[in-house]
């Protein structure tokens, strides 16, 4: 069904769509590493790295959800 979904859709419609939800999660991730790119001039390379980057920022991404409670990072794993 939501294979279905995402054939119906182009991307930038899904994310208008989702956007109220999933924005205000993604906001401190996408400081986090905007701030460290700042400061030091790196964007992480590998899930190690970022994880790295972002616990230093006193972010996490698996504490992130989609708008149906599915931690992100499992949203993450069946789209690779």
């Amino acid at each position: 069904m939501a294979g279905d979904l995402c054939q119906r859709y182009e991307f930038s419609d899904m994310r208008k769509l989702f956007a109220l939800e999933i924005d205000p999660q993604i906001q401190p991730i996408l400081s986090a590493l905007s701030a460290r790119y700042d400061q030091k001039g790196e964007f992480p390379k590998t899930e190690d790295t970022l994880d790295s980057f972002l616990a230093a920022a006193g972010q996490r991404l698996r504490d992130v959800a989609d708008p149906w409670g599915t931690p992100l990072q499992r949203c993450i794993q069946r789209l690779s």
